[in-house]
């Protein structure tokens, strides 16, 4: 009963539209779907073919290139890395003790001007002193002292005494 009542409320709002076929927008042939079907299961069954088989080492080096193995395997690159460079392999001790006593000399006397002079009264009053004169001779320790005087001021004299 509505569905009269419905129509005519239609033709009384909207002539036109009520006179319109109702008929649906598209057509499809009756075996469309079922042939779909097929035509992409064929598809599919074409690419699994085309897949080339790859060899054992494509295969295993893409199994780990994924990004997770990437990352573990940059991390414990690094790792090694840093270890190798920033480790102290111990060589500092026997490149020190390779050194003779005329090197050392050789290199102190070569310098001399680099050194403050508190540092060097500093070294001639602890036990090394006995050492330094069995390695400076006279006149050189002479020359060494002369020159550490003319160096110093009088307030560093006062300093000092």
């Amino acid at each position: 009963m509505k569905e009269p009542n419905v129509h005519d409320e239609l033709k009384d709002i909207a002539p036109g539209l009520s006179q319109m076929k109702s008929s649906e927008g598209y057509s499809v042939p009756p075996v469309y779907f079922k042939e779909l079907q097929d035509k992409v299961m064929g598809q599919i069954h074409a690419e699994q073919q085309k897949a080339p088989a790859g060899s054992w080492l494509i295969d295993l080096l893409a199994q780990y290139f994924k990004p997770r193995y990437a990352f573990a395997m940059a991390t414990v690159t690094i790792v090694v890395v840093a270890a190798l460079v920033f480790r102290n392999g111990g060589n500092d001790n026997a490149i020190l003790a390779s050194i003779t006593a005329e090197d050392a000399y050789e290199y102190v006397y070569g310098h001399i001007s680099e050194y403050e002079t508190l540092d060097l009264y500093t070294l001639a009053d602890n036990e090394n002193a006995d050492y330094i004169l069995d390695v400076f001779s006279d006149d050189e320790l002479d020359f060494a002292i002369d020159a550490l005087i003319d160096d110093i001021g009088t307030e560093s004299l006062e300093e000092l005494f």
